[in-house]
């Protein structure tokens, strides 16, 4: 287990996949409760980070419940906002205590960093908040076993297939999904979900879904929140290099 102790991860270059399996990356920054927030605050927010690279605004209203002993006790709505690039692969979405920038076509760490900065930049202009309480990267990757494969023995580490590699069982084995908790340093983890699957077309996938966070309750100053989600995004990178073979980075290049 753990026990606040540092992992050494493999170094990763960051160069940019010609194959790259991502189908969804966002970073989400959790602060106080601000109250609901209002259209003409998140129409100012738009405004500061740029209304022709990001024209789209949307009303995006936040269900919750409760579970008690009698089941789901459904809480008032409250009013979140959406806004959204031109061509709606990218969106940046504020809540009452939260904020998250997500897209579907991720344009590299350089750009994409870029982009949450405009956010956390414009949160700390028009909103004011005071405490930086969780930040969080996920990447979800994708990976489509090469059509000159038929498992994934060469691709993903065999810690990580388990059954798959049984005798027994592995050849029976349609899909599998596992969750490992990951303590990286005293101030980044990890949840880890991966697994096999066959896609609607019965060609097998593999899931690896990273989600790592730092907590803490440092004051809400967008110089120091920059740094911290460029020091997970790089915990991300060295994860992904220790989850997968040489021979699966190289198909990926």
């Amino acid at each position: 287990m753990g026990g606040g102790s540092v992992l050494k991860l493999p170094e990763h270059s960051g160069e940019r996949l010609s194959r790259s399996p991502l189908i969804l990356v966002a970073i989400q920054i959790t602060f106080e409760d601000l109250g609901d927030i209002a259209r003409a605050d998140a129409r100012a927010v738009q405004n500061v980070m740029g209304r022709t690279s990001w024209p789209g605004l949307f009303s995006n209203p936040i269900l919750s419940g409760v579970l008690s002993a009698t089941g789901i006790n459904q809480q008032p709505t409250r009013q979140g906002w959406r806004i959204t690039s031109p061509d709606a692969f990218s969106a940046a979405s504020i809540a009452p205590d939260s904020a998250t920038i997500e897209t579907r076509a991720y344009p590299g760490w350089g750009t994409y960093s870029g982009h949450f900065s405009l956010l956390v930049g414009a949160l700390a202009e028009v909103l004011d908040p005071q405490q930086h309480l969780r930040l969080g990267l996920r990447y979800i990757n994708q990976v489509a076993l090469p059509d000159w494969a038929t498992d994934w023995k060469e691709f993903i580490p065999p810690t990580l297939l388990g059954p798959l590699l049984d005798e027994t069982l592995g050849p029976g084995i349609t899909a599998t999904e596992q969750r490992i908790v990951i303590d990286v340093d005293e101030g980044a983890h990890c949840l880890l979900r991966h697994g096999a699957f066959a896609d609607s077309d019965g060609k097998s996938q593999y899931l690896l879904d990273y989600d790592v966070f730092g907590e803490s309750q440092p004051a809400f100053e967008p110089r120091k929140i920059m740094e911290e989600a460029e020091r997970l995004h790089n915990v991300v990178r060295g994860l992904f290099r220790a989850t997968i073979t040489d021979k699966l980075y190289q198909h990926l290049r």
